[in-house]
């Protein structure tokens, strides 16, 4: 795949991932209670320390592991995070009113930057996104797509909500969101498997 549409594959398999997730639940909670933008540094920086960490392995893979083999494997990974999209509970955010003043305003940049980094690095380390962006890097060649697509994805889904909080929350139609990202990953699957079998 050429560099755009690597970016591309990225940049919406991850939003759509993301959206309503646990990530975004949490941005938004982290928002009410800290000024806005040490959390939107902190989290943002967290998402692409673990995207950076996800292209290197899958970079890895698709230089010493055999491409049919990498390709099989990231279409069965794909079908399952579908399912598991399909499947998992909604993520909700607590019953909380998001003051719009800043309550924490004395609070050092740093310490609510590296308290936001920490939470929402041990938070998706693992997640079924950070398991897309291996498996999509381990299969293209456009490692730095990969990351700068799902860096961007990570800025737009969780940017508004830093600065909306709970309203976007409320505004978005997550059972709609769930059913599209579902399709997406089932469908990444399904073409791998086509591609390894010589259809593309």
């Amino acid at each position: 795949m050429a560099f755009l549409e690597s970016f591309l594959a990225a940049f919406l398999v991850i939003a759509l991932a993301e959206l309503g997730d646990k990530t975004q639940i949490m941005t938004i909670s982290l928002a009410c209670r800290y000024p806005r933008l040490p959390v939107l540094v902190g989290v943002l920086s967290g998402l692409a320390f673990l995207s950076a960490l996800a292209v290197v392995i899958g970079a890895v893979l698709f230089q010493f592991v055999p491409i049919v083999y990498v390709r099989s494997a990231a279409a069965i990974a794909f079908i399952a995070f579908g399912i598991w999209t399909f499947i998992e509970k909604e993520e909700k955010l607590e019953d909380k009113e998001c003051s719009s003043s800043i309550q924490d305003e004395k609070k050092r940049f740093l310490k609510i930057f590296s308290k936001c980094f920490l939470i929402i690095s041990s938070a998706e380390f693992g997640d079924k996104t950070q398991l897309s962006v291996i498996a999509l890097s381990a299969s293209l060649s456009e490692p730095l797509a990969i990351f700068l697509g799902a860096v961007f994805a990570f800025f737009i889904v969780n940017a508004p909500g830093v600065f909306l909080g709970k309203k976007i929350a409320e505004l978005i139609p997550i059972k709609y969101i769930k059913i599209a990202s579902g399709i997406l990953f089932i469908s990444l699957g399904i073409f791998f498997i086509l591609e390894v079998l010589g259809f593309f």
